[in-house]
């Protein structure tokens, strides 16, 4: 939860998948488990994002430790790595569309569901919002 000073508005959400490049071919089409990862090299944004901590919680949850072997600093540094064969790398699935369709990358399916991401507004109900801030948030709906 977050301050009750301050209101939180889904605005949309998203799905990531794990993508693998050419090195790890043998893997397209198939499920792993998380626990597989270990064997793999894994591309992962850096300690400290959002997006670590959502697979910090993810991989504990399961009773596994994330293990990057990669860090990237943002998202669409993971997309490179992975083509370039560093390692495996989880990418929303509307980043890795393209990649996927010209067949640079492909999926790689896992036994335990990555839960949906969100992303939200965060709004300071104490203060008002300016007339470029109503016009803001208005365009996000």
């Amino acid at each position: 939860g977050i301050d009750k000073t301050l209101q939180e508005i889904p605005l949309r959400t998203f799905h990531e998948i794990l993508i693998g490049g050419p090195r790890f071919s043998e893997l397209e089409g198939k499920t792993l488990s998380l626990q597989d990862l270990e064997s793999y090299p894994l591309i992962c944004l850096e300690k400290g994002t959002m997006t670590y901590e959502f697979y910090n919680r993810f991989f504990l949850e399961h009773g596994l430790s994330l293990q990057a072997d990669t860090e990237a600093a943002t998202t669409d540094q993971v997309l490179p790595l992975v083509k370039n064969d560093l390692g495996l790398g989880f990418l929303p699935e509307g980043l890795a569309k393209e990649a996927l369709a010209n067949g640079t990358v492909f999926r790689i399916f896992l036994d335990e569901p990555i839960p949906k991401r969100y992303i939200c507004l965060i709004q300071d109900t104490r203060r008002s919002l300016s007339i470029v801030a109503k016009e803001f948030k208005k365009a996000l709906y």
